[in-house]
């Protein structure tokens, strides 16, 4: 039999188990088997945001049984990274001061030296809340320092 190049095969493969006759998948050596082939390029797929340089400060707010509390953020960025936080508590019920503490006692392992765009804190030395606030701020700081 004769073949022209278009028609060339470059595999058959028969699955058997899933019906009497089988199945045969039939790949053409013109077909890609990488879908992302045609795609568009990888390097405009997972593009990053970029920030300037410096020192940027947003306050965050979040709801609470006892109303609303608020965290006051400062970041300096460099490089799309966060190169040193600062946090002031701005807690009004005694149980958001308590749980803002905790959250100034243990949150800056979590965002220092990381990328910008990677920081999204969920609980924080058992304050889930304070997080909130937090996580606010910052989205308002990478508002402003986008470039």
């Amino acid at each position: 039999m004769k073949r022209s190049k278009e028609s060339t095969f470059l595999a058959i493969i028969v699955l058997t188990g899933l019906s009497t006759t089988g199945m045969i998948l039939i790949l053409n050596k013109n077909e890609s088997s990488n879908p992302q082939s045609d795609s568009t390029p990888q390097s405009q797929v997972s593009r990053e945001a970029n920030y300037n340089d410096g020192s940027y400060s947003a306050t965050g707010t979040y709801p609470t049984q006892g109303g609303r509390e608020s965290i006051s953020l400062t970041v300096i960025v460099a490089k799309n990274l966060i190169m040193d936080a600062s946090v002031i508590q701005n807690g009004i019920t005694p149980q958001a001061k308590e749980y803002q503490e905790r959250f100034v006692s243990s949150y800056k392992e979590l965002v220092i030296g990381k990328k910008i765009d990677e920081v999204s804190l969920s609980r924080v030395a058992g304050s889930s809340l304070t997080s909130i606030g937090f996580n606010k701020a910052l989205e308002q700081i990478k508002s402003n320092a986008s470039k």
